[in-house]
């Protein structure tokens, strides 16, 4: 230990190579720096590298994660989504086969439309010139010899039974080409069998009329069946055999042939 000069407790005298008290104190001060420097190097990396992840995220215009991690995470969002996204391609078929018998059913409705108002119109002016020269018809007794009800009187309506009228479901069919008459038509369904009886041996075919743009054509129209999904598996048949094909609704005129 160092004492003063005049130190009365210092019998071995003072020792002139033992460091100052001030030069202590300075070495303990760069101690500490020196420990401080390295646990902020290990808890918060080099500074170059802190300064490099800033400047990256920096330029990123929303201050976004580095793009080495981003692809990871959009790849998992992706994968979510395809995973809860319902099949809805059976359902866009349906739709896309139920669309083009609509449109192929509105035109024939359209052209049976023209001709029936022309047909009604005709029978208008007949009729207005033969009324006036027909008298009124007597009252028909009732058949069988059965009299009317007198008045007052209520039949019983527990005894009768009214059949009703029969469910006319809608059928499909697969539509296989425009014709300009009926004759063509014919042709056409006879070529088709002969070449490929597999596909429409055992089908009916019609003729459906419809108006485009002015012109009446004619449709063949092979059926029935009794769905839209049966009607387009038939024409996926026959498209293989390169024969043009599209689904319809089945109403026309028959053919007299097969």
């Amino acid at each position: 230990m160092r004492g003063g000069i005049h130190d009365p407790f210092d019998t071995d005298g003072s020792d002139p190579s033992e460091p100052s008290g001030a030069a202590v104190i300075v070495w303990s001060g760069v101690a500490a720096i020196a420990l401080l420097f390295a646990v902020a190097t290990l808890v918060y990396g080099l500074p170059a590298k802190s300064r490099e992840t800033t400047a990256a995220m920096a330029s990123s215009p929303t201050g976004s994660l580095p793009d080495s991690i981003v692809p990871a995470i959009v790849g998992r969002s992706d994968f979510s989504m395809q995973a809860e996204a319902p099949d809805l391609s059976p359902d866009i078929a349906d739709l896309r086969i139920e669309n083009a018998a609509l449109r192929q059913s509105l035109g024939a409705t359209e052209a049976r439309i023209g001709d029936l108002t022309e047909r009604i119109a005709a029978l208008e002016s007949r009729l207005d010139s033969v009324t006036g020269s027909v008298a009124p018809m007597p009252a028909r007794r009732p058949p069988g010899g059965v009299a009317a009800a007198p008045e007052g009187i209520a039949l019983d309506p527990d005894g009768l039974t009214v059949e009703a009228p029969p469910v006319r479901r809608t059928a499909y069919g697969v539509e296989l080409g425009v014709f300009a008459d009926l004759a063509s038509v014919e042709v056409a369904w006879r070529d088709l069998v002969a070449s490929a009886p597999g596909i429409f041996g055992d089908l009916d075919p019609v003729a459906t009329l419809r108006d485009r743009g002015g012109r009446t054509e004619l449709l063949l129209v092979a059926g029935p069946f009794p769905s839209a999904t049966e009607a387009a598996a038939r024409c996926t048949l026959a498209e293989q055999a390169d024969i043009d094909c599209l689904p319809a609704f089945y109403v026309g005129q028959p053919l007299a042939l097969r």
